[in-house]
């Protein structure tokens, strides 16, 4: 009975862990609200990591590069691109901060807040530069 006890409090604590935002997310244009690109955020090293595996809007080419990118970047392919890079701190258990988002479209990169939903199918990705911000909910695909 004790070592039944015991399992079913191992299993509470493990149901109220944090979970990551790793997975497959589907982004959106911010003023067409149509699909963008899909990105697979893993974590590597011990670090959140996102990367482009498909572009979805009807301009983009296969060997499409990040011309603006001014890092190790630059000239690079768009997909397999790196966009989120840690290291991230969790602040609560649904939410991290401290790393960068880069926005391949103008090669700057943002400070980084992600925010998991409740239900884990949506992560609001917020990118600030000083007093500006702005943030975008991307849809869980996997």
């Amino acid at each position: 009975m004790k070592f039944f006890a015991i399992c079913l409090l191992g299993l509470n604590l493990m149901a109220h862990a944090q979970q990551l935002p790793v997975g497959i997310w589907q982004t959106f244009d911010d003023s067409t609200k149509t699909p963008k690109s899909t990105i697979q955020i893993a974590v590597k090293g011990g670090l959140l990591i996102g990367t482009i595996q498909a572009i979805q809007h009807k301009d983009a080419g296969p060997d499409e590069r990040c011309i603006q990118c001014k890092d190790d970047r630059k000239n690079k392919p768009l997909i397999g691109l790196e966009i989120i890079r840690s290291p991230l701190s969790s602040t609560n258990q649904n939410k991290w901060v401290g790393g960068k988002v880069l926005d391949p479209e103008i090669g700057k990169e943002f400070d980084l807040t992600l925010e998991l939903s409740s239900n884990d199918q949506k992560l609001k990705v917020r990118g600030s530069w000083g007093p500006f911000w702005e943030a975008q909910v991307w849809h869980r695909l996997q």
